[in-house]
């Protein structure tokens, strides 16, 4: 494809104004956490505000860049805002999927829960990668020759990242179907949110990383594949907050659930029941015994279905990073 204003400088614009735009919707959803989630781990609050400000800084070195680029009178030989929103968007992507890798090795068991392992090992490698990439980037004065002498670099990356979306999607949904079929309708339904959610967020960074690495491998001479991978990097962390804000609905499904009323409803029986089988414990008799093996029997399968139902908070949220 012919080099063109269009496809270099225009398609960086255009990336830069959807970028923006995302990074606005990811500043709505930071201070929506800490509205709804005042008393969460001082980690993932920490982990919130560190993801933000490298958007932040990922948002300025992307708009100096275009800035640099339509009003220099000169042919530009050297891209400092490109590599340094690269170093950057590589620590939002690698900090999202260390999140997500963990929570897999955190819920599922083993030998599964190592693909959750195999996820934060490549997405630090990724990192280091990804580093390199930018700095190089920044350094350089030729840019065709830094696209073709890293070729196999960026492809890697491309393709590892993609991949890694996939298995962690995957790794999830499998996990929640397997779930389902051990609880009863009202954690099942519960259950259900959760696998599409899952399913939205992890197609959605997957889908946007096969576009970035299609672009680059058909059109490399331009910047569209530049421009694509400068948005995906808001994607990463609007999934992320997301999920984290997910809760606070997921908190009301609970609640709204049958589940949930039907274990109150037991619950006020079985202390009626308690009550009645305590006036009358002198003149227990086999039945008795049975009324008292049954109301245990009943709780133990409301615990049971509670507990598995508590497990979808712990499903979104897993337990501090270590």
């Amino acid at each position: 494809m012919k080099v063109t204003l269009a496809n270099t400088t225009g398609a960086l614009e255009i990336a830069i104004s959807i970028s923006l735009f995302l990074f606005g919707l990811v500043t709505m959803q930071v201070y929506r956490y800490y509205q709804l989630f005042p008393d969460d781990n001082r980690f993932y609050k920490y982990f919130v505000a560190i993801v933000w400000l490298f958007e932040l800084g990922h948002s300025i070195s992307v708009s100096y860049e275009v800035y640099t680029a339509t009003t220099s009178e000169v042919i530009i030989t050297r891209f400092i805002g490109l590599g340094t929103a690269l170093i950057l968007s590589a620590a939002i992507t690698t900090a999202v999927q260390t999140f997500f890798s963990f929570r897999v090795f955190k819920l599922l068991p083993r030998p599964f829960n190592y693909v959750g392992l195999l996820g934060m090992f490549l997405a630090f490698w990724r990192c280091v990668g990804s580093i390199v990439l930018g700095r190089s980037a920044i350094l350089t004065s030729d840019v065709v020759g830094w696209r073709e002498g890293w070729f196999w670099l960026i492809t890697t990356l491309f393709v590892s990242g993609a991949t890694l979306d996939v298995v962690i999607a995957i790794s999830m949904v499998l996990f929640l179907a397997d779930k389902r079929q051990a609880v009863l309708s009202g954690a099942a339904r519960v259950l259900d949110k959760l696998t599409a959610f899952t399913v939205r967020t992890g197609l959605l960074t997957s889908m946007a990383a096969v576009t970035v690495l299609i672009c680059y491998l058909t059109m490399p001479e331009n910047f569209i594949w530049m421009a694509a991978y400068t948005i995906l990097a808001k994607l990463y962390s609007n999934s992320l907050m997301a999920s984290l804000n997910s809760r606070e609905g997921l908190r009301g499904a609970l609640h709204a659930s049958p589940l949930a009323e039907s274990s109150s409803q037991s619950s006020w029986k079985r202390g009626i029941e308690l009550r009645s089988a305590k006036r009358n414990v002198e003149q227990t008799s086999r039945s008795g015994v049975r009324t008292e093996l049954d109301i245990t029997n009943n709780s133990d399968s409301e615990r049971k279905e509670t507990w598995d139902t508590a497990q979808a908070e712990e499903y979104v949220l897993p337990e501090k990073m270590v």
